[in-house]
């Protein structure tokens, strides 16, 4: 039962952001031009970091694309690099930096949650149902916690059912990654 609980809960983290994108839906031509430039500009923003430094923190996995592209634009006016960022992006023919961090977060998010939805099994509903059951037919518990513990993960099985739906609803990003989840992984990958 604990696993099954588990698998909801990871459901439920790593899908529940993907409801907070707004940005325009990305296009292959956007894809291609982040594929061909996000190495550089890694490497770029990690030679940058220490000039970047701040005490202002932005939480990605809640944070919309445009609130991730406007806090990355201030950081960047702020220590006195948008310029040479600009410069860096228009190398790879990136006129818009803002709608370069737009990107760069829905093909992270937009990875993430298809690395979710495919580390799900299938059956999770069954087997919330399953356990259920069991939870019922237990004598190692109290009428009282078989009810808390019943309501808990039912909760849980509505969240997960929910970011499950609004996912689906949110596949236009999704889609159009899937033949460059290749190169994303390794991008990500060399990241780590």
């Amino acid at each position: 039962m604990k696993k099954i609980i588990s698998k909801v809960c990871q459901l439920v983290i790593l899908i529940g952001f993907v409801c907070s994108v707004n940005a325009k839906d990305l296009t292959s031509n956007e894809v291609e031009l982040w594929l061909k430039a996000a190495p550089q500009v890694m490497s770029w923003l990690e030679q940058n970091k220490s000039k970047m430094a701040s005490d202002d923190k932005l939480d990605f996995l809640k944070s919309s694309p445009q609130q991730v592209a406007e806090y990355a634009t201030q950081m960047l006016q702020k220590h006195g690099l948008y310029k040479d960022f600009s410069q860096l992006l228009k190398q790879y023919g990136i006129q818009n930096q803002t709608r370069f961090f737009e990107i760069q977060t829905q093909i992270m998010q937009s990875f993430i949650a298809l690395s979710a939805q495919q580390a799900m099994p299938q059956g999770i509903n069954k087997e919330m149902m399953d356990a259920l059951s069991q939870l019922e037919n237990s004598d190692a518990l109290t009428d009282e916690q078989k009810a808390q513990m019943k309501r808990q993960m039912m909760n849980m099985m509505g969240q997960a059912m929910q970011l499950e739906q609004q996912a689906k609803n949110s596949t236009q990003d999704m889609k159009v990654l899937q033949p460059y989840l290749i190169q994303i992984k390794q991008i990500f990958s060399a990241l780590e």
